[in-house]
């Protein structure tokens, strides 16, 4: 077969397999409907041009399938390409649905559109930190492509405890994310910076606000660079998929709406601000994306020299590490037993005061 390959030109093995013959299979293959065969003829048109494929007496049907000649060309034929063939799939799965339906499925192409939506499905068993059981992988598949209970919906809209502990769980994984993530000894890290500075109405702030101008709230992580640099992140964390969300105008301009209200809050407070709004599912903004960059490339100039690509890398694996423990924190908050108190006749209360009966009884 190798010597076979070896001997004959590139043309004659596309006439080949581009021939009637060859085509057979492909042929059967097309008329049961499998996407491979339609995806087959428009892959090779990115490797073939027109003209190639009409000397390789390819079947009129895949070339009608795979170019297109634009307006205003009469000779040039150009490949359709997989994008076009993706994004036309992508429109057509709306069809037959209902309004509401299809509204639904809009709204969930784009928030998995969204930086790192679906990157926790890469999640590795070999890192602990990127690691993702089976009951976890099941949540994230849900809030990615549907299919959470109303149980889970309201244990994760309106949890008995508030979004406390939802925060300050990721408050911390943003921090760690860092610190292991960038070179060691260059930054320190610290929880609820002090305000770098205090605008002339603060006090008007604080009336608002309700409260009082020495406990005004401080920024979640503050960052300390050897460079002199410092940035101070506020962690936000969100459902894109909550009936407040759907009110926007997409998922992106959900998550930008609740970024520009942290800047609003704390920008005036310290020289280099950064908000930082997670959705349930690991999706970000590229503005909050690009605040790991920004604290990356500044971890790039403090432990320098640095190879071009390097403070990229730390950024997505910042940003993975991130996704991970957001899907971890939203299993646990949605699948979880909740405390409950003992009934009155409950038998481990009644073994405690069990002892205490039978001395007396005995002693009588």
């Amino acid at each position: 077969m190798r010597g076979n390959l070896s001997t004959r030109p590139a043309r004659t093995h596309r006439s080949r397999l581009a021939s009637p013959r060859g085509a057979q299979p492909a042929t059967r293959v097309r008329r049961a409907g499998h996407p491979v065969a339609r995806e087959a003829r428009l892959r090779a048109a990115d490797q073939w041009d027109h003209r190639d494929a009409t000397e390789a007496r390819a079947l009129a049907e895949n070339i009608r399938a795979a170019y297109d000649r634009p307006e205003g060309l009469v000779v040039y034929w150009l490949p359709i390409g997989m994008p076009a063939y993706y994004a036309t799939v992508a429109d057509s799965l709306t069809d037959g649905l209902s309004a509401a339906d299809a509204r639904d499925l809009t709204w969930r192409q784009q928030r998995n559109k969204l930086r790192s939506a679906l990157w926790a499905f890469s999640a590795v068993p070999w890192v602990q930190e990127l690691t993702l059981d089976h009951l976890e992988w099941d949540v994230l598949w849900r809030i990615a492509f549907g299919g959470m209970s109303a149980e889970m919906r309201r244990r994760l809209d309106h949890p008995e405890d508030g979004f406390a502990w939802r925060g300050r769980r990721m408050e911390y994984a943003v921090a760690e994310a860092i610190r292991d993530c960038v070179p060691t000894g260059v930054v320190a890290i610290s929880s609820q910076p002090a305000p770098e500075r205090i605008p002339q109405d603060h006090a008007e702030r604080c009336r608002r606000a309700h409260a009082t101008p020495d406990g005004w709230k401080r920024a979640d992580v503050g960052l300390a660079f050897i460079t002199g640099t410092t940035f101070a992140i506020d962690v936000r964390t969100t459902n894109t998929h909550s009936a407040s969300a759907r009110g926007a105008a997409s998922p992106d301009a959900h998550l930008r709406s609740n970024e520009k209200a942290k800047s609003a809050k704390y920008a005036d407070y310290y020289r280099n601000f950064l908000p930082f709004v997670i959705d349930l599912g690991g999706a970000v903004s590229d503005t909050s994306y690009d605040a790991l960059k920004k604290i990356t490339k500044e971890a790039a100039k403090a432990a320098g020299p640095r190879l071009h690509w390097e403070k990229f890398d730390w950024a997505v694996r910042v940003q993975r590490r991130i996704a991970v423990a957001m899907v971890r924190t939203t299993a646990w908050l949605a699948t979880r037993v909740p405390s409950r108190a003992p009934p009155p006749d409950d038998l481990a209360a009644n073994a405690a005061s069990a002892p205490a009966a039978t001395g007396s009884r005995s002693g009588g």
